[in-house]
């Protein structure tokens, strides 16, 4: 079973693409540990997609600094660099998405709160 859980803040609004056959929405998740390290505390930045409709909604509901919580899938791919290097990549295909609480930043123009209705109408379940 290959299961994750985060609750953190966005690092920026997601980047959207939709080329037509699908839809991503790239961001990062600010995740804070649950210790500090020489008094300052602790925050992973974590990679994180998603797709299909998931992804419209990120990218129509969620700005930066937006708490919210995802459940995915932790990926992790490698490849051969230009360079010669080998490297790896992680990152959490989000396959739920919560909201977990206020923009830190404050409402700007395109950071807009759905309501509930709204969230209850939409074409797939978060």
């Amino acid at each position: 079973m290959n299961t994750i859980a985060l609750i953190g803040r966005t690092t920026s609004k997601p980047e959207y693409q939709d080329n037509g056959d699908y839809a991503l929405a790239k961001f990062t998740l600010a995740v804070d540990r649950n210790y500090k390290k020489d008094g300052e505390k602790v925050t992973d930045f974590i990679p994180c997609i998603a797709w299909g409709g998931r992804a419209r909604f990120l990218s129509n509901y969620v700005g930066k600094g937006q708490k919210i919580g995802v459940v995915g899938s932790l990926e992790i791919d490698s490849f051969t660099g230009d360079d010669g290097q080998f490297r790896t990549f992680t990152q959490v295909n989000v396959r739920d998405i919560t909201f977990a609480g206020e923009s830190k930043v404050g409402k700007e123009e395109d950071d807009y709160q759905p309501s509930q209705e709204e969230i209850n109408n939409l074409p797939f379940d978060l």
